[in-house]
């Protein structure tokens, strides 16, 4: 393990233990509405509207494992990181944290599709928990990079009504998970994902690890 490695592992325990976003809560009902570009949420048990055409409506029931997924604390780390996920469901949930001065960043629209590439451009020496790019998911997952953090999140469209909800988060260059300051897994490459896909009975699934 490099001495960056260890400086940044040495941190994670405190910046898992913070609070990452209140906008995630889980129960809430969602419709990822394709075509419209946005989520909508009804609190308090209210009737929720009725689905326009193209609409993908999934119920608190469809996105309860998602919710647990992305309240699940652990990180991901890699040289290079890119993180693919739909807009509405995790565009609400996603905080970027960067420190100006060692980190530039550049943000853009394609089509609904918002794109942030975060890259770090200080001394390699300079890198630690404080000023690696970084990308919070829900209220438990960190997800960092010690040269360059892309965040996709792209607009879910009506042909994606089979996978309505997806994320899929790809680390390379010495890439390592785990939960605090305990490393699970290391690897070149490490892939981190969910998912939730209609199945040939046409009911919402949930997959991922």
């Amino acid at each position: 393990m490099t001495s960056i490695r260890r400086t940044l592992l040495a941190g994670l325990l405190l910046t898992l233990a913070a609070p990452a976003l209140a906008s995630c809560t889980g129960g809430a009902r969602r419709e990822s509405r394709a075509g419209a570009g946005g989520a909508t949420r009804s609190d308090g048990g209210q009737p929720a509207p009725a689905a326009e055409a193209g609409d993908v409506v999934l119920t608190d029931a469809d996105l309860a494992k998602m919710d647990g997924w992305v309240k699940r604390r652990r990180w991901i780390l890699g040289d290079d990181v890119d993180i693919v996920a739909s807009r509405e469901y995790f565009g609400p949930i996603v905080s970027i944290t960067e420190r100006i001065g060692v980190i530039r960043r550049e943000d853009t629209d394609q089509g609904g599709d918002a794109i942030s590439t975060m890259t770090f451009t200080g001394p390699k020496e300079a890198i630690d928990i404080q000023t690696a790019p970084r990308v919070f998911i829900g209220t438990g997952l960190s997800v960092m990079a010690r040269r360059r953090l892309t965040l996709r999140l792209l607009k879910t469209h009506a042909g994606d009504a089979t996978v309505p909800v997806r994320i899929r988060i790809n680390a390379s260059g010495k890439a390592s998970t785990g939960v605090g300051d305990q490393v699970a897994q290391r690897a070149d490459a490490l892939v981190m994902g969910a998912r939730i896909f209609r199945g040939p009975d046409g009911q919402y699934a949930f997959e991922g690890n």
